[in-house]
């Protein structure tokens, strides 16, 4: 019970900007990517908790049908977007005993987000 009152906590239900039948399937850039990200309302969002990660710096996950999702992970100085990535692959980050050794061994390069050509 607690872990599932803990799991809700982290939830939150964002109320304003696009739905998730707006959100395009590819993107411009990753800035308008990540302006749409975090500007849409989805039915799902989390944040995972970095601060025993020596270069990560925020890592939150975005999904409109709690499967898969857009991931954004923040390091000192860079933004990294990924696109679809399965809710599973998240809970498993948030879980690693080391998040920077996870997400480079199961997150990068994987997921890539979609850029128009």
């Amino acid at each position: 019970m607690k872990k599932i009152i803990s799991l809700l906590a982290f939830f939150t239900i964002i109320s304003c900007g696009n739905k998730c039948d707006e959100i395009p399937n590819s993107f411009n850039s990753y800035d308008q990517a990540k302006e749409v990200v975090l500007s849409s309302n989805f039915k799902l969002t989390d944040k995972a908790d970095v601060s025993g990660s020596s270069w990560i710096t925020s890592a939150k996950y975005f999904s409109c049908d709690g499967l898969s999702g857009f991931f954004i992970v923040e390091t000192g100085n860079r933004t990294y977007i990924h696109q679809n990535m399965p809710y599973e692959v998240w809970e498993n980050f948030k879980n690693a005993d080391s998040k920077g050794s996870f997400y480079s061994r199961n997150i990068r390069g994987n997921y890539q987000l979609k850029l128009n050509h």
